[in-house]
């Protein structure tokens, strides 16, 4: 049988809507992660060479780091699924705070969910890890005396 629109708007409501924001949840922690371990490769290809990867071989930096990235990603999986759990309730709270802000927010309609859904990954899962770790190797390089754009 196909889904009647009721059943649809119940079955997104019910499953859909909320796995996406678990997802999500799982993701800014997968992304926080990635961060502060690229975070670490550039710290220590910095002691290591004394300037920025940007500014020396960038292949083999992202090589290295990936051989890293490799290990200690597969590592830290249940701690990252640990942490997303208590976060669901968090990220869905922002979310549904936001999507009812949308026009079209107060019906629960599916394109007030995927712009809420939508807004808060470019948000939080893109803008805000991506600053993090920005600032994070900004400081770095600062505290090293090492320019990030260093040739």
């Amino acid at each position: 049988d196909v889904l009647d629109e009721e059943h649809r708007r119940e079955t997104i409501a019910l499953f859909v809507y909320p796995a996406a924001i678990a997802v999500l949840a799982y993701n800014i922690i997968s992304n926080f992660c990635f961060g502060v371990e690229f975070v670490i490769a550039w710290t220590s290809f910095i002691q290591k060479t004394g300037i920025s990867p940007l500014g020396a071989d960038w292949v083999e930096f992202y090589r290295k780091f990936q051989d890293y990235h490799v290990v200690v990603d597969n590592i830290l999986l249940p701690a990252r699924v640990a942490a997303a759990i208590p976060l669901f309730g968090i990220y869905y709270n922002i979310v549904e705070t936001i999507r009812k802000r949308l026009p079209g927010g107060e019906t629960e309609s599916i394109g007030s969910k995927i712009i809420a859904i939508l807004t808060t990954w470019i948000v939080g899962n893109v803008g805000l890890v991506g600053a993090l770790t920005y600032v994070s190797i900004s400081a770095i390089c600062h505290r090293l005396d090492v320019p990030i754009l260093s040739q």
